[in-house]
């Protein structure tokens, strides 16, 4: 049977990978809304892939926010939009270093 890791190191790993996402997103954003205004559409059309790909990062963020043992679902909601995302991943980031580091649970 595998050991099951710290929640520090998993709250790290979903925290890592929601901030990944993030930054991936919000650059994708950036490369689509310029190729719309390139081929002459509006550029505001790419929110809507922005705000779907930011689900996927807040499930990511409440599912680290449930392995520090905090309320998964107010941290999901609070991700659920980009500016709370970016919060929600700062404030979970800091929180899954200390507790890496302090190897506290």
């Amino acid at each position: 049977m595998a050991a099951t890791p710290q929640s520090g190191a998993l709250a790290m790993k979903y925290v890592s990978s929601g901030g990944t996402l993030l930054l991936y997103q919000f650059v994708g954003f950036l490369g689509l809304g310029l190729a719309l205004d390139a081929l002459g559409f509006m550029s505001e059309l790419a929110l809507l892939p922005m705000f779907l790909c930011n689900l996927v990062v807040a499930y990511q963020l409440g599912k680290a926010a449930q392995a520090m043992g905090r309320n998964r679902w107010l941290y999901t909601l609070a991700a659920g939009l980009p500016p709370g995302a970016i919060a929600v991943c700062v404030l979970l980031y800091s929180a899954a270093w200390t507790r890496s580091m302090d190897g506290t649970r």
